[in-house]
């Protein structure tokens, strides 16, 4: 049986935050110390 292709999943714009998303959470951990409000900012807004 076929997965369910949903409208949203081709769109360019939904794939990109996915990635961007991604990209944030892998780049987030490397900041602490006198970063970590920076990176909770920035996660939030992720």
């Amino acid at each position: 049986m076929n997965d369910p292709i949903f409208y949203h999943d081709r769109l360019n714009v939904y794939r990109l935050s996915i990635e961007y998303n991604s990209a944030a959470f892998e780049i987030s951990k490397s900041l602490n110390g006198l970063h970590r409000h920076a990176r909770d900012q920035w996660l939030c807004a992720a």
